[in-house]
C-alpha cells in the first residue's frame, strides 16, 4: 500500500508535509508517493557558492545512453529512451552526471515543480563509489542551478538516508 503525502512550498518557512488524497490540487502543491517511510523535505536556508572540484555534465534530450551507463553501474534498471525524451520534452526533469575516472558514477536532477520553487532531485551515487562526497558536489551543482534561475530551491530525503541528510545539511538546506 502506498502512502500519499502533500508538500506545499511556503514563501516564509519551509514546506510542511500533510495527508493527502492523491488527486491535483492547484497552486504550488505536489504529491510524494512513498511506500511505509515518511520522507524530510529541506528548503535552502542560506547558500554560499563553492567551486565544484568533480566533472559534473547536463544531459540533453539524446542522452539516455549516458544516464543508462550511470544506470548500470548503480545497479538499476536502464530507462527507455522514449520514456528520457518525454520526461525532457514536458519539463518534469533535466538530469546530470558526475564523471570520475571516465565512469558516470553519481546523478542528479532538477524538477521544475512549481513557478517559485524547483526540486534538486533523484540524486544517486552508484554503490561502489559512495562516501567521497559525490552526493554533495551534485547537490551544490543542481542547487546553484535552482538559484541562478530565480527559484526556491528545495530537496528531500528518506528519513534514515543519514548519508544525504549529511550532505544536504552541507548545501545549507534545513528541515
Amino acid at each position: 500500500m502506498m502512502g500519499c503525502f502533500v508538500c506545499q512550498l511556503r514563501r516564509d518557512k519551509p514546506e510542511d508535509v500533510k495527508k493527502g488524497s492523491g488527486k491535483t490540487l492547484p497552486g504550488n502543491i505536489r504529491y510524494v508517493r512513498r511506500k511505509a517511510m515518511a520522507e524530510i523535505v529541506y528548503q535552502l536556508s542560506e547558500y554560499t557558492a563553492v567551486p565544484c572540484r568533480a566533472r559534473i555534465e547536463w544531459l540533453g534530450e539524446n542522452d539516455s545512453a549516458l544516464l543508462n551507463e550511470h544506470l548500470l553501474l548503480a545497479g538499476q534498471q536502464p530507462m527507455k529512451d522514449r520514456h528520457f525524451r518525454k520526461t525532457y520534452r514536458k519539463g518534469i526533469a533535466c538530469y546530470c552526471l558526475l564523471w570520475h575516472d571516465g565512469l558516470p558514477v553519481a546523478r542528479g536532477a532538477v524538477e521544475p515543480y512549481s513557478e517559485q520553487a524547483w526540486e534538486a532531485a533523484d540524486i544517486r551515487t552508484a554503490v561502489d563509489y559512495r562516501g567521497r562526497g559525490f552526493a554533495t558536489e551534485i547537490l551544490r551543482f543542481l542547487t546553484q542551478y535552482i538559484i541562478t534561475h530565480g527559484k526556491i530551491a528545495t530537496c528531500r530525503t528518506e528519513e534514515d538516508n543519514y548519508a544525504m541528510q549529511k550532505a544536504i545539511a552541507a548545501v545549507g538546506y534545513i528541515a
